[in-house]
């Protein structure tokens, strides 16, 4: 289950990583879900109905794969307990932020007789389908940051 706080004012400035005023944003809400696998597909459905409630995206396809890799690789790689998906929109911008409250741990894909084995390539798809990506790990957990064009 989803726990939804609308409005949240942890906003970033992604040039600054500080936090814009909050005049500039125009809408937001949070959801925060158990790190699990079952909070992939819920938090990428949450994403898009959101969304295309604000009408800020002609096309949600590129939203969908930046929740989905976010959001996978919090459950995958951090081993946290929480996964938290933050959205905001100006009218010229949205802004994904996903945060989780584990520590990352790079997955070792073996290689094959065919050569490198598949997998790893989810944050350069995140920064092909978007603006600015900045990633921030800490101590508490890590915090992606992505900058997507709107409508």
């Amino acid at each position: 289950m989803c726990t939804i706080d609308l409005l949240e004012a942890a906003k970033v400035d992604l040039r600054t990583a500080s936090r814009p005023e909050p005049s500039r944003v125009w809408k937001s809400v949070s959801c925060m879900m158990e790190a699990t696998d079952v909070s992939v597909p819920e938090l990428r459905r949450f994403a898009r109905s959101t969304v295309a409630r604000w009408g800020v995206l002609e096309d949600d396809g590129d939203l969908a794969l930046v929740v989905t890799e976010l959001v996978g690789n919090a459950v995958r790689h951090s081993k946290g307990s929480a996964v938290h998906l933050l959205l905001s929109a100006t009218h010229s911008t949205l802004i994904v932020e996903v945060r989780d409250n584990g520590h990352w741990r790079d997955r070792v894909a073996p290689d094959t007789a065919d050569g490198p084995a598949c997998g790893g390539r989810g944050l350069q798809l995140v920064e092909a389908s978007s603006a600015v990506v900045v990633v921030q790990p800490g101590r508490q957990g890590t915090r992606v940051i992505v900058k997507m064009r709107a409508a």
